[in-house]
């Protein structure tokens, strides 16, 4: 037993407890990181915080850099005011463990955003801490200004802080902004966060780089200390004609006064099966007692067994929020070839009083699948989506009924 570790446990818990309960009190939320901070200092391990504002814990390392990168995002706000327009695309250059990337997907929910880290042991941070976020995407690597080879040179102050330089059969990959945006093939990146200890000279080194013009807002930590020219370089890069520059923090801020590009809101696309972190609530209808009557496999698929021919259908119940999307697809199969023909059924309900606002169905024959793609109406509020599966007419009987809705998603 070790009783200074629980009974400072104990005082973490019950802060977090009471800011549960009152989520805007200033002065609670200085004393949790106050805690918090101890904590790192006082122990090493791997522990987490509980945020208000967050669905998911936020996992730190005691004893590393973590926490004060974690005090910057949540407690000091650096990133809450930086970002003037809304961004479809967030390229976050050095993540660390995420807590910027996280803060973002938060902020903005239709975002998608890449995040890029170079650091094994911070790699590890970062999957652990985005994993709930599935607009989140990871990418160990670092950024330069061409695709490279690197390694570390030098360490400055803890985890936050490796300096890279090239080396030919150096164990780390580096990759250009071109390159990130190619590779998630996206146009440009609205929004650019970017802490790479240095590296920023040469990631900046061209004035007229191309992905330079997609840029609507970099928020970037500079460091002449470590490596000469950084500040002038990144300046170089926005000219004052058109970007307005501002200080958040040890951030210096770039923001495009008339943003370039003006796009429509980004739908997030509605995933009605996964096996990730967070509880969808679901509600499986006149299904067989039997374990392959209903499971899911590959994370976003299930099995729905058909019952006999005449019984009642099986239903999967899925109850989801709408925002306006209006497309529905996924793939169908039936997987064993000694079925029979099966009927899927998709059914979207009303949450609110049961009206049926959209239905279709399609017959599958056995050992054959199809891409189902539906146009529905502009949907918004609550739903139950009802995935249903029977027997087509004439069958016999259910054996091998092995029918399979892959990846169903509204978007």
């Amino acid at each position: 037993m070790h009783p200074p570790i629980a009974a400072e446990d104990a005082t973490v818990s019950m802060l977090e407890l009471a800011l549960q309960n009152a989520p805007s009190n200033a002065q609670l939320r200085r004393s949790y990181f106050v805690k918090l901070f101890h904590l790192a200092r006082t122990h090493v391990g791997l522990t987490a915080a509980r945020l208000p504002e967050l669905s998911h814990p936020l996992f730190f390392r005691c004893g590393t850099s973590d926490i004060l990168n974690m005090l910057q995002i949540f407690q000091r706000q650096e990133y809450g005011s930086v970002i003037p327009h809304t961004p479809a695309r967030i390229l976050d250059l050095g993540a660390y463990a995420g807590y910027a990337a996280v803060f973002l997907a938060n902020r903005f929910p239709a975002a998608e955003i890449l995040a890029v880290e170079p650091s094994p042991a911070n790699y590890r941070m970062l999957q652990m801490n985005t994993l709930p976020y599935r607009a989140i995407r990871t990418l160990q690597a670092a950024v330069w200004d061409r695709t490279a080879r690197l390694e570390v040179a030098a360490r400055d102050t803890g985890d936050w802080g490796n300096i890279l330089r090239q080396a030919d059969g150096g164990d780390i990959a580096g990759f250009s902004v071109a390159d990130l945006l190619a590779s998630q093939a996206w146009r440009c990146a609205e929004f650019v966060k970017c802490d790479i200890e240095g590296s920023e000279v040469r990631v900046f080194s061209d004035p007229r780089a191309p992905w330079l013009d997609g840029i609507d807002t970099l928020a970037i930590e500079t460091h002449d200390r470590m490596i000469p020219g950084c500040s002038a370089a990144v300046a170089a890069c926005f000219p004052t004609a058109t970007y307005d520059r501002s200080r958040s923090g040890e951030l210096d801020v770039f923001a495009r006064r008339t943003p370039r590009r003006i796009e429509p809101r980004r739908l997030p696309p509605v995933k009605l099966l996964h096996a990730g972190p967070g509880l969808s609530p679901t509600q499986p209808r006149n299904l067989a007692p039997q374990p392959w009557a209903f499971f899911l496999f590959d994370d976003t698929c299930c099995q729905l067994h058909p019952n006999p021919p005449g019984a009642l259908p099986a239903q999967l119940a899925l109850a989801v929020r709408l925002d306006g999307q209006r497309r529905f697809s996924a793939r169908i199969r039936i997987a064993h070839p000694a079925s029979q023909d099966v009927v899927f059924k998709l059914e979207i309900r009303d949450a609110s009083d049961g009206r049926i606002a959209f239905s279709a169905q399609r017959r599958v024959a056995a050992a054959t699948s199809q891409d189902w793609r539906e146009t529905l109406p502009a949907l918004s509020g609550g739903f139950e989506v009802v995935l249903q599966v029977e027997m087509a007419p004439g069958a016999a009987q259910c054996g091998y009924a092995w029918a399979q809705w892959l990846d169903p998603v509204i978007a």
